[in-house]
Order: structure tokens, then sequence, then C-alpha cells
């Protein structure tokens, strides 16, 4: 018996590592940040179980937030498609400020003083765009090996036939 918030606390401690100086300014603390973000995480995970089981071939489904019988193999998979989704959604809000249907403050250089505020690059936000794919890539890779490999060894045969049957 697995619990959601449980894999979705471990995605947001081990891939979202924060400190309470690098928080979310929507948030007043690092520690609202987390319970907030640890209840976005874990509906993802439960409104994703039916992609879960279309790869595996499975039929997991939460009740009250847990999932009976979801393993150690089976949660993995679930927190890479979480990653994936991630790396893709950060990537198109990234590539929205490029393109201009986002919002964004269009300025290059603000100097007040003795401070000075220099906004990233297209060529810069371009590259961090790149890194955002290359890790949904790597997500997706991991996905498919960790897919294939559950598969193969949990999968069960659908029919005996021959001397097998004994």
């Amino acid at each position: 018996m697995t619990a959601l918030s449980s894999i979705a606390e471990s995605i947001f401690d081990e891939e979202f590592y924060w400190k309470e100086e690098l928080k979310d300014t929507r948030y007043s603390s690092g520690q609202e940040e987390r319970e907030k973000e640890v209840v976005i995480i874990t509906d993802w995970l439960e409104a994703h179980l039916g992609e879960l089981n279309l790869m595996i071939n499975t039929n997991f489904a939460a009740e009250n937030g847990v999932v009976p019988d979801l393993k150690n193999e089976e949660s993995a998979i679930l927190r890479e498609m979480y990653m994936m989704n991630y790396y893709r959604k950060q990537g198109r809000n990234l590539l929205r400020t490029i393109d201009g249907s986002a919002a964004s403050l269009n300025f290059k250089t603000i100097r007040e003083g003795d401070s000075v505020i220099t906004a990233a690059s297209i060529g810069e936000k371009q590259s961090v765009a790149r890194s955002y794919r290359m890790l949904m890539d790597d997500a997706r890779e991991k996905i498919e090996k960790l897919v294939h490999s559950y598969n193969m060894y949990q999968s069960k045969p659908n029919q005996v036939s021959g001397n097998d049957a004994d």
C-alpha cells in the first residue's frame, strides 16, 4: 500500500530541493510552499494513474490517496512521468516568454544608483529551454527503459502450451 503523498513528498524533497531564501514568492514560507506543492504533485500523480496502467498493463486505482499494491517499480515509473511532464511544462513556459505570448517585462538593463538589473538575453533563454528539452528527453528514455524492464520481468504468460502445462 503506497500513499501518493509520500511519492509526492519524495519528488519535492529530492528533485526540487529548496532553501527558505529560495522559496517561491507566492508563498510566505518554505514550509507553506512544500505543503502546497506536495498537494499539487499528489493530485497530478493520482490523475495520471490511468496512463501508468496503460503503459504497464495494470489496473491501479487510488482510494483516498492510497494505491494498494503499488510497489517501488511502479512508483519509479510514475515519478519519472511527473518529472517528464514538469520539464515539458517549464520549457513551454520559458518559450512563451521568448516568443512574447506570455506577459514578461521587456527591458535589457535597468540602472539606478549603484544597482544594475540585466534581463536574460533571448540566447540565454533559448539555452535554458534546450536544457529543459534535454531533461525531458532523458526522463522519456528512462520511462521507456523502466516500462520495458517492468513489462519484461513482471508480465505473466497469456497461454501455456505443450509440456509446460504439466
